[in-house]
């Protein structure tokens, strides 16, 4: 019982810890309200309801699975949450920042990024969906919106 109690406490200590060294190497308030937020929305994902900051420090877990992990977020806030390639990258750079604080681990950040997607071609696959495409307006189109702005 008391072995449970120590490594309940450990743990908590644990995530004292990393979340600390997160949230001090980070400058402005807002981005610490930010960054805060993202974080731990990457955690829910991760199915922590608790917001345990060690779920993304276990030390059993290989760091391509880690990797992958990451990889799934980003992919799971482009196409259903249906967040824009900027709004994704600030949910990068919180997790970025807090492997960078917290960990020795190499990830490959570039091949990551690459998962971000693209802003332009998610535009082409949604307008292809709807049927429809960028074109100039006619001559008539013109005509209607000049005389609906002079009423």
């Amino acid at each position: 019982m008391l072995r449970q109690e120590i490594t309940k406490e450990s743990n908590s200590n644990k995530d004292e810890i990393l979340y600390r060294n997160f949230i001090n190497a980070l400058k402005s308030k807002t981005t610490k309200a930010d960054y805060t937020r993202r974080l731990k929305y990457l955690l829910e994902f991760l199915g922590s309801s608790d917001g345990k900051y060690s779920v993304l420090m276990n030390p059993n877990k290989d760091k391509k699975i880690i990797e992958s992990d990451i990889k799934s977020f980003l992919v799971f806030l482009r196409e259903k949450k249906r967040l824009s390639y900027r709004s994704a990258t600030q949910y990068l750079n919180a997790i970025k920042k807090f492997y960078y604080v917290n960990s020795d681990y190499q990830f490959k950040w570039d091949l990551i990024t690459s998962y971000l997607g693209n802003d332009d071609t998610d535009d082409d696959e949604e307008l292809e969906r709807e049927g429809g495409e960028d074109r100039p307006y006619s001559k008539e189109e013109i005509k209607i919106m000049f005389n609906a702005a002079q009423d």
